[in-house]
């Protein structure tokens, strides 16, 4: 016994010793209304592991070049079921739900980028989602007249597929100059045209004007108020650019690079993905357009071949423009001025 109480009180002594090591306070914790054991120091190499965690987490790591604050890291799911409020972006490979509570969809910029390759609209060139050319081309041309267009750039077919633009400002970033001083006051504008599929122009907006080039090549932004407007989603849409020329000396010859580090391209607000196609649970905002594509309801209660120009009620392969496929119940109307209990079918070929 007289050699056992040297030894608690060494195991005693040990654990204190460990303790102190930390820094331990209490906090009121809401998930359990009880006061908890938080830990104030660093801890560095270990592990924790608590039914509830709150607060900001700090992570060094030498895997990563950065202090990240704030950061997650779990090779499993995470389940939420209470809010969860970010101000920075959330993302992930799959984000997936019943969609009951999606809510306040975010909208985006659609980046277009101005190419130098040539559209199959003649006199226009490419304008189109992404780039890969290293190398800056630079487009040259005398402006003899104030509103001369300098080059217009048109999406591909199928491009950008939008069912419209929203209120906003959308911009155009290009690198621009004029070749020499002493010439005319020069600047820039731009302007976006709705292109149906008949090949129809239609003018949506135009810009605000850039302030005066020089003869340095440099960054210029050029800003569009935009309303909302309706699109088709065959729609292409042209951005033609327009040089104004004002005041006195010569006529200007103006450049303008392209691609490359430049990055030269309009950024246009529109919905985010998917949305034009996306139809909230307490309705559509507009009339439903399914185009050419077949329509069903829980596979054969309710089929549309739009291939065929069929309709299927009880079946997913109707035979004619309206094949119903079941039982008929007829119920009799109640008897008065209206009622009918005939059902007539006619033949108007006959």
């Amino acid at each position: 016994m007289k050699k056992i109480i040297p030894i608690l009180i060494m195991v005693i002594i040990f654990l204190a010793v460990i303790l102190s090591a930390y820094s331990y306070q209490t906090i009121y914790n809401p998930f359990t209304g009880k006061l908890d054991y938080h830990i104030t120091a660093n801890m560095s190499g270990e592990n924790i592991t608590a039914d509830n965690f709150f607060g900001s987490i700090t992570e060094l790591d030498p895997f990563w070049s950065a202090n990240q604050s704030s950061y997650w890291n779990t090779s499993t799911n995470l389940d939420f079921t209470t809010n969860l409020t970010t101000t920075g972006n959330l993302s992930g490979a799959y984000i997936f739900g019943d969609g009951s509570q999606l809510h306040g969809i975010q909208h985006g910029n659609l980046a277009l980028f101005l190419l130098n390759n040539a559209s199959d609209i003649s006199g226009s060139k490419i304008l189109f989602t992404e780039h890969n050319i290293i190398t800056a081309t630079t487009l040259s041309r005398a402006i003899t007249a104030t509103g001369t267009e300098y080059q217009n750039w048109t999406t591909n077919d199928g491009v950008p597929n939008l069912h419209m633009l929203l209120d906003g400002v959308n911009e155009m970033h290009v690198h621009a100059r004029v070749t020499a001083s002493g010439k005319k006051d020069t600047t820039l504008l731009w302007k976006i045209w709705q292109n149906d599929s008949s090949d129809n122009m239609n003018l949506l907006f135009t810009s605000e004007e850039s302030s005066v080039l020089t003869t340095t090549l440099s960054a210029v932004d050029i800003h569009m108020a935009v309303d909302e407007t309706d699109l088709n989603l065959s729609d292409r849409l042209t951005i033609q650019l327009i040089a104004n020329i004002a005041g006195s000396g010569g006529n200007p010859t103006v450049e303008v690079q392209v691609e490359g580090i430049t990055a030269s391209r309009v950024e246009l607000v529109v919905p985010g993905a998917n949305v034009g196609t996306f139809v909230p649970y307490l309705g559509a905002i507009r009339n439903l357009d399914i185009g050419a594509h077949n329509f069903s309801v829980d596979t054969s209660v309710f089929f549309v071949d739009s291939n065929n120009n069929r309709v299927g009620i009880g079946t997913s392969n109707p035979y004619s423009g309206l094949h119903y496929q079941g039982d008929i119940f007829y119920l009799t109307p109640n008897a008065g001025a209206d009622s009918n209990d005939n059902i007539t079918i006619k033949n108007y070929a006959t």
